[in-house]
């Protein structure tokens, strides 16, 4: 559903253009613009938009709408991004696009959400850019922020070994992150008080569907908390990574 939707293009042997792609939405607008180079089969594009992308949960397929639904926001994400690729060959009807397609491509984006939640769980704001080259998607400076305090998360993913690394460094209160848990997790963590957030730092590495590759090492401190109703003004606990062989560095 989209208010209003103009574009513009041209075509001079071997680019076509797509000069001003513009569509209106009641909630806010994308403009974008694209090339093709049709003797190379390069195209490219560079957009912004400030729109809810959930208008455009019909277009995609199952597996990206089940993604998209994990997000919510009061206000729609604010986003700019560019992106490359080289089509297959024009004369191959049926191309591999996992194989033949997406090494090509290169994605660039930068996206800022206020008033938003990730399965359930709330912050106040959040921003980062986020790319996709040689098949490693990167999320290098994702910061999220609540009252209390900030997660701050690095992640990469490779799409070719399918192993991947987190690093999270958090300040906010555990509680709020209650959605994302199980049941037993939720029991745990209602044995604790805080007057503070704990601090957290952390990292995660791995393949995945392989969770006997999973290492982890990471730091906790608490001040001034109760646990089953016991007090303490301290408390602190390094863990050791498990060295997995063959996990990425």
């Amino acid at each position: 559903e989209a208010a209003e939707v103009a574009f513009g293009g041209n075509w001079s042997a071997p680019q076509l253009q797509i000069t001003n792609v513009h569509a209106r939405f009641p909630d806010g607008e994308l403009s974008a613009r694209a090339r093709l180079e049709v003797s190379t089969r390069a195209a490219s594009f560079e957009l912004e938009s400030n729109f809810d992308v959930h208008r455009i949960a019909p277009l995609l397929d199952e597996d990206s709408q089940r993604w998209l639904a994990k997000y919510a926001w009061a206000t729609p994400p604010v986003m700019t991004g560019s992106g490359a690729v080289v089509l297959p060959a024009w004369t191959n009807r049926q191309p591999d696009w996992a194989a033949e397609v997406l090494p090509s491509l290169r994605l660039a984006a930068h996206f800022a959400i206020t008033n938003g939640a990730y399965l359930g769980a709330p912050v106040d704001w959040a921003t980062s850019h986020v790319s996709y080259t040689n098949l490693v998607w990167r999320l290098p400076d994702l910061v999220a922020g609540r009252p209390e305090g900030q997660l701050q998360l690095v992640h990469v993913a490779d799409d070719n070994t399918h192993e991947y690394f987190f690093g999270v460094h958090s300040t906010i209160d555990p509680r709020a992150l209650r959605p994302l848990l199980g049941t037993n997790q939720q029991r745990g963590l209602d044995y604790f008080t805080f007057t503070q957030p704990p601090v957290i730092d952390g990292e995660v590495r791995g393949r995945w569907r392989e969770n006997e590759r999973i290492g982890f090492a990471g730091r906790v401190a608490l001040v001034d908390f109760t646990f089953r109703e016991q007090t303490a003004s301290r408390f602190e606990s390094h863990s050791a990574r498990k060295k997995m062989p063959g996990s990425p560095r």
